[in-house]
């Protein structure tokens, strides 16, 4: 099952998912992939408990056992979000590269 998260840690994370969600589409990005991506990589980095909120927040939006195409791009984006989350630079940026270059 996905892990617990407390209420400061989902205020966080649902504060940061509806700032993205008015933001324009990327692209080509119907599926709003690099919308998880994003979120992710902002919880990681702004709210209370970090990669692991962002993990949590994701299995609960995003549950494993959704195996259609689109659910298995989110899951890849949202991972994809957590791992920039440690890299340099806005993870609007970093999320754009890594969509742009196909890393998922």
């Amino acid at each position: 099952g996905c892990s617990l998260l407390g209420v400061n840690e989902v205020n966080c994370a649902n504060k940061i998912a509806g700032e993205e969600a008015k933001e324009p589409v990327y692209k080509d990005d119907p599926g709003s992939h690099v919308v998880h991506c994003i979120v992710n990589c902002r919880v990681s980095r702004e709210c209370m408990g970090g990669k692991a909120t962002a993990a949590a927040a994701s299995c609960w939006q995003d549950p494993p056992d959704k195996k259609d195409a689109d659910s298995l791009r989110d899951h890849k984006a949202n991972q994809a979000g957590r791992d920039y989350s440690s890299r340099a630079g806005s993870c609007e940026d970093l999320c754009h590269e890594g969509y742009d270059k196909g890393d998922y």
